[in-house]
């Protein structure tokens, strides 16, 4: 969560909202529906970026690209441990997201992304519960992504 992000502006949001449905649009098309130059929006889209504010990338199913083992670990940390945890966790290159929780017996849950039952196995146990901090782990394997949306309505979002 960031408490200093930066402040968007309605243009901003329909910059966004406009890449949210087509990452690859040009910036001429998207001046031309909301009635910028090209520069305009290269420049706002350029500033969302640099602000870690948005990130354009291709999105893809993992599963359907040959990796076997899609799964979320809860992690059980010590108490005061959970930041340290999250950013050991996020270093490593099979954990794909990281996130803090809020109440409950997991602190910190990370989305894991292996291409073989052995590697996940060391991985879980030769590395995340190794981890200073990490009390327990529980880890729920994905059998399928039945939808996944990153084109949610930013329009409909509360002002920042």
């Amino acid at each position: 969560m960031q408490l200093n992000a930066p402040k968007i502006d309605e243009v901003d949001r329909r910059i966004i909202s406009l890449l949210q449905q087509d990452g690859r649009r040009s910036f001429t098309s998207i001046g031309r529906e909301l009635g910028l130059s090209e520069g305009a929006v290269r420049y706002r889209t350029q500033n969302l970026t640099a602000s870690g504010l948005i990130q354009i990338v291709a999105v893809s199913d993992p599963l359907e690209l040959g990796y076997e083992i899609l799964t979320m670990v809860d992690v059980e940390t010590r108490p005061g441990a959970e930041e340290a945890v999250a950013a050991e966790l996020a270093g490593l290159e099979e954990c794909i997201w990281v996130a803090l929780l809020g109440n409950g017996p997991a602190h910190v849950r990370v989305e894991v992304l292996c291409g073989s039952p052995e590697s996940y196995a060391r991985l879980l146990f030769d590395v995340i519960g190794k981890i200073d901090g990490v009390v327990r782990t529980q880890a729920v394997p994905v059998l399928d992504i039945v939808k996944s949306n990153f084109g949610w309505d930013l329009l409909q979002a509360p002002e920042s």
